[in-house]
């Protein structure tokens, strides 16, 4: 079977269930090849960088959307695209009005601006503190991590932050119309789910402004995953 790349993928339109099943074989063919888990760890090329960035979140977003009624093609993303990646969208809810005929879909991560320094020392060391007191030494370069002790929502509410800073800075860039921004969120630490439903709902009550069809969240690791709906 022929090994695939980036190109398999770049600008080609298929069939949802198909992207996805190209999307996790690339995923095994990567982590299966030579230093393959620590380039997915590091995402230390082009290839591990966007698998973990832009590939798995529109994999997890097409199995979460397509169903009988709604039928989903993407078109891969291209180095070229710069205003999302396009879905072609048919079957009963699209004939009923209910879901368009295409959407547009633009990915972004949320994560701690340490998160490179855990997955490093996660890579070399085979475990970490996580980011709460995480840092490199000018000097040795080494990276320091110590335990860190969150006190009540602390963590929560910094998720909460990172989201609507995404969702704002997104906003400010014009999008076409029924685009749907899809959110990747890396926690600080473990995420429960009574946690992750914690910050939604927060979300849900008080949210940056924006014109997105929908902003679809993905908690990275457990994939729960939520929607937001506001007024345009």
């Amino acid at each position: 079977m022929r090994v695939l790349s980036l190109t398999d993928f770049d600008g080609r339109l298929m069939d949802g269930l198909v992207f996805s099943r190209k999307v996790y074989r690339l995923f095994d063919e990567v982590s299966a090849g030579p230093g393959g888990v620590s380039r997915l760890r590091r995402r230390s090329d082009v290839t591990a960088k966007k698998l973990q960035e832009e590939l798995f979140p529109i994999t997890v977003f097409l199995q979460r959307r397509y169903d009988a009624g709604v039928r989903l093609k993407v078109r891969g993303p291209s180095g070229n695209q710069q205003k999302g990646e396009k879905v072609l969208c048919s079957g009963g809810y699209v004939d009923q009005g209910l879901w368009p005929r295409r959407i547009f879909l633009e990915v972004t991560t949320v994560a701690h601006e340490k998160d490179y320094l855990r997955r490093e020392v996660l890579d070399t060391e085979g475990g970490s503190f996580g980011v709460g007191n995480i840092s490199r030494d000018k000097k040795t370069k080494k990276i320091l991590n110590e335990p860190y002790v969150y006190k009540g929502r602390e963590a929560d509410e910094n998720l909460l932050a990172g989201i609507r800073q995404a969702i704002t800075k997104k906003a400010t860039k014009a999008y076409p119309e029924d685009t749907i921004l899809v959110v990747q969120c890396y926690p600080d630490r473990l995420t429960l789910l009574s946690e992750w439903e914690w910050t939604v709902e927060q979300l849900r009550s008080d949210a940056p402004t924006h014109r997105f069809r929908e902003v679809f969240l993905i908690e990275a690791l457990h994939s729960y995953t939520a929607s937001l709906y506001l007024p345009r």
